[in-house]
């Protein structure tokens, strides 16, 4: 994301998301969604982590889906 003039601070949420498994049906073991923003300049870049589990012990199972993150940002 870019603006005009400099940015002092940029802070993220998680506006919404769907996530699911592809295939077979699995059991949700356990859902992490992280994000955060750095600012540079007039650019704010937004990192974004997720790990979706079952209790079969493999982290590895395919799965896909949407996560839609608000970027809130304080200009000069």
């Amino acid at each position: 994301m870019s603006v005009h003039g400099p940015i002092r601070a940029a802070e993220t949420a998680i506006q919404s998301f769907d996530i699911g498994y592809d295939g077979e049906d699995h059991h949700i073991m356990s859902e992490k969604i992280y994000t955060d923003a750095d600012v540079n300049g007039e650019t704010v870049t937004v990192n974004l982590q997720a790990l979706f589990r079952d209790a079969s012990g493999h982290i590895d199972d395919p799965y896909g889906g949407n996560i839609d993150v608000l970027v809130v940002a304080e200009t000069e």
